[in-house]
């Protein structure tokens, strides 16, 4: 958005820029939950979305700051945008320390088979 959209001039291109722009947006956060939620063991939902919705509001505040800065210092909005990209940037990166998806499934899955009680075991030790 920041290269297509420069002044006025291109002002016929503020909505289909953000058309896609929405449509991009708008299926990413519903996906990173479920496919959270897919990785998550059993038993420690609460705990582990707690600590989703910490991660992703932690530093929520900063690419606005950042632009606010720099619109307040007068630099270009074109400038201020772009900088954006930095925190895309921070976040590839940490995109490409982050494990294969299907192992996470697999061990979600193994912990929470090891971790859910035995109710067999329970009803027999309770009745012996």
């Amino acid at each position: 958005a920041a290269f297509l959209l420069r002044g006025p001039e291109n002002q016929s291109l503020v909505y289909p820029v953000h058309i896609f722009w929405g449509i991009g947006l708008g299926w990413l956060h519903p996906m990173n939950t479920t496919v959270y939620c897919t990785i998550i063991p059993k038993g420690q939902e609460t705990e582990l979305m707690g600590m989703y919705i910490f991660c992703g509001t932690v530093l929520s505040w900063m690419p606005p700051l950042v632009f606010t800065l720099l619109n307040e210092l007068g630099v270009g909005m074109n400038v201020g945008l772009a900088s954006l990209v930095m925190f895309f940037g921070g976040g590839l990166g940490a995109l490409f320390l982050v494990g294969n998806y299907n192992e996470a499934v697999q061990y979600a899955r193994v912990y929470s088979n090891v971790n859910e009680p035995d109710m067999k075991y329970e009803l027999t030790e309770r009745n012996a």
